[in-house]
Parts: structure tokens; sequence; C-alpha cells
């Protein structure tokens, strides 16, 4: 964030992100415990953490996705 803030990091433009078609990955605490060095990873978490990132840059954050025309439906 402060990268961006800074204008390191230039705002997305023409970017749609569709919500469930992206996912990371899950390291829960009980399992990043026994692994040197590792961080816990809560992927429900850290899923809405980076889609708010993503949308903060300019890019649009959407939950469905309709191809094809309006008349078409």
């Amino acid at each position: 964030m402060s990268a961006r803030n800074i204008d390191r990091v230039p705002p997305v433009e023409d970017v749609v992100v569709y919500s469930h078609g992206c996912a990371t990955y899950d390291l829960p605490v009980h399992v990043a415990r026994n692994i040197k060095g590792a961080l816990a990873h809560p992927q429900e978490l850290l899923h809405h953490i980076g889609l708010y990132m993503a949308k903060g840059r300019g890019a649009k954050v959407v939950h469905r996705v309709s191809l094809g025309s309006s008349e078409d439906a």
C-alpha cells in the first residue's frame, strides 16, 4: 500500500477480476507452527484482502460474468 501511495505502483485500468475465479493457498496456523520460518496464510481472509487490494488499485471486482449481449438472455 505504501508503494501505491507514493505512485510506485501505477493504477490498473480495464482490469476485471472475477472473485470466484481466483484464489490463494491455505496454510493453517497448526501446520505453519511445524514448518521452520513459515507464517500462517489463512486462505479465506487473504483472498478477500487480495480482492480489496486489487480494487484499491482500480480493478473492478465482480461476482458474476456473463458472455454475450443482454439480448441473448
